[in-house]
């Protein structure tokens, strides 16, 4: 089995399409002969364990793979609101947690230390010892910068942020 995103798709479109219905089993038929069972079950359990969908299955004694109970199974709010591409209603509900990768935050550091007044030894001296600050330290570092950000600033970039 491996992982089909064209086939992923569309097996969440159609389970889509059809809800609150039961999706129609000459769809599941057609990608099964087309794509063998194997292949078509593997990637509803994939879609299943990402919970964008709620699969059913049933499994006999003695059969290597479980079946899937197609006319049972149905796209979750969160495969919808996947297939909307807007964030849907977890966007408006839910919580945003934005990551950044420690990458990320010392390529922004490097930045604000080559923008800075020091003299270019200094520079170098702390851009080298970026590379040394291990992932917590950058965590705390980051969160401090926007804890002693002055408001000013802060109001600055929320505008920004609100007028793009």
């Amino acid at each position: 089995m491996y992982i089909d995103r064209k086939l992923q798709l569309k097996l969440l479109q159609n389970l889509t399409d059809e809800f609150p219905e039961c999706p129609a089993q000459s769809f599941y038929d057609e990608q099964v002969k087309e794509h063998g069972e194997k292949q078509v079950v593997g990637n509803l359990l994939y879609l299943d364990e990402h919970g964008l969908i709620s699969l059913k299955q049933s499994q006999c004694y003695g059969e290597s793979m479980p079946s899937a109970i197609w006319a049972l199974t149905k796209p979750t709010a969160k495969g919808i609101d996947f297939l909307a591409d807007d964030g849907g209603l977890s966007a408006i509900l839910g919580i945003v947690t934005v990551k950044l990768h420690s990458d990320t935050i010392k390529d922004l550091l490097t930045a604000k230390i080559d923008a800075s007044d020091l003299p270019s030894e200094e520079k170098e001296h702390y851009k080298s010892s970026l590379s040394t600050i291990k992932d917590s330290a950058l965590t705390r570092i980051t969160e401090l910068a926007i804890e002693n950000a002055p408001w000013a600033v802060m109001l600055g970039v929320i505008k920004t942020a609100i007028s793009s």
